[in-house]
Parts: structure tokens; sequence; C-alpha cells
């Protein structure tokens, strides 16, 4: 049994776990056109990954567990500047539920939930942030279900799929935190 560091609607967050990086390894390369990473990821990579996981100072990263104590993704504040005091939200889902909009829906909001609460009350934040590329019509619709605002579009952005798509960027602020 994990350590439930945070909880909502059937889910918890907790510590990330070594063996959870064979899987997000296998998540991360299935689903490289909706992240920033341009290469697969290997096991050399993952290695460096742990460690940097354990001794960096401007994320916290978490395991997101189902009602069943399954591993199913994982999520963090990534990018925290401590002096703006702003940190990036981070979100991805094991590819099968990632797949199925209403379960991705569903944990997307309970995981901005836990988020916001560690990132506004836990780390004394006063901006959470994301960027989404816009290709990603129905996740842009939950970040602003949840109450993320639509701060502006980076154009011409990113690369992928052999081609420029524009990013989204949303934020919370504290102020606007329920």
């Amino acid at each position: 049994m994990r350590a439930r560091i945070l909880e909502a609607d059937g889910l918890y967050l907790s510590n990330i776990e070594f063996t959870d990086l064979e899987h997000i390894k296998k998540w991360r390369n299935e689903q490289m056109s909706i992240l920033r990473q341009w290469k697969p990821l290997t096991d050399k990579n993952q290695d460096k990954y742990w460690d940097v996981i354990a001794n960096n100072n401007d994320s916290v990263l978490f395991s997101i567990i189902d009602e069943n104590d399954r591993f199913i993704g994982y999520c963090g504040l990534t990018n925290i500047d401590y002096i703006s005091s702003r940190g990036e939200l981070s979100f991805l889902l094991d590819t099968d539920l990632d797949r199925n909009n209403t379960k991705h829906d569903t944990t997307l909001l309970a995981v901005l939930k836990m988020l916001s609460e560690y990132g506004f009350e836990q780390l004394n934040l006063n901006k959470v942030f994301t960027e989404t590329y816009v290709y990603r019509e129905d996740h842009i619709r939950t970040l602003e279900n949840f109450g993320l605002k639509r701060d502006g579009t980076l154009r011409k952005h990113v690369f992928k799929n052999g081609e420029y798509h524009d990013s989204v960027i949303h934020s919370m602020l504290r102020s606007e935190y329920v």
C-alpha cells in the first residue's frame, strides 16, 4: 500500500517509486505527440531521470493511484520558480486510459484539484500554469472547465507529426483558486 499524499474523487497521489519508471518510459514513448519529448526514452534515460527526481528542487512529482491501488499515471508541478511563485502543471496517464476521453477527463479534473491544492496550500505558489498543444481540444476543454484561464497562444510553437502547431497557455492564480 502506498502513502496517500492527497486524495480526490477516488484517486490519490503518492510518491513516485522506482518500479513506476518502466511504465512512465513506456507511456512517454507512446505519447510523444503530446509531450515536449522529441526522441524515445531508454533505460539509461530513466536511470538519469530517477536521479533528477531524487535531487530536483524545482519539481514535485507524484504517482496517480486509482481506487484499486493501481498506478495509472503521474503528475506534478515542474519548473517551479520560488521567487516568482509559480509552477507548471504536468500530467500523463497510462496510454490506454488516455484514449478513453471520459476516464481522461475525470482523472484530469481530480488531478488538477489535487495539484492546485498542493501548489497553492503547500508550496504557497501564486500561480500554476500549463502548456497544451492546440490539437488536444478535449484536454483544453477540461482545463477550462476546471477554471484555468487561457492566457494566450504561442503560434507555430512546436513541430509534431510533420508540421508546426500552436501551443495554448493556461493558468490559475491563487486568488482564483476556490
